[in-house]
């Protein structure tokens, strides 16, 4: 006589599956959400490193620099001269504030967008006339 063999029947592997299968539905949109925010991530990191060049840029100017004047400026209507790289670009505006007579500041916007999400990073700068 032999003995009796140990194995999983079709039902219980069929709930093993079906258990499995809950789990990943419940986990498959976390994972998504993830894949998401990297790129959004991505997308800011950029949006930095372009706002910091255009601000470093700019503040290697003289403090009466044509490109100093106080205002709002975009890059997309500068012919290159004080968006340097970053001329005619949509994404990068920078404003110059007279704080008072000897001080500045300057202020780099840089939008980006990833899908449907919209942002911004903003970074600033006190330019002396010391």
């Amino acid at each position: 006589m032999k003995p009796k063999e140990k194995a999983f029947t079709i039902l219980e592997v069929v709930i093993a599956m079906a258990i499995l299968m809950l789990l990943l539905i419940g986990v498959l949109p976390v994972l998504m959400m993830g894949s998401k925010y990297e790129k959004i991530n991505a997308a800011r990191e950029m949006a930095v490193y372009r706002a910091e060049n255009l601000l470093n840029y700019l503040s290697s100017f003289s403090f009466s620099n044509a490109c100093l004047t106080s205002g709002t400026h975009p890059c997309k209507s500068d012919p290159g001269t004080c968006c340097q790289d970053f001329a005619g670009s949509d994404n990068l505006t920078y404003i110059v504030t007279d704080i008072d007579a000897d001080t500045k500041q300057i202020e780099v916007i840089s939008k980006f967008t990833v899908g449907d999400y919209e942002g911004n990073v903003t970074v600033r700068r006190l330019k002396g006339n010391w």
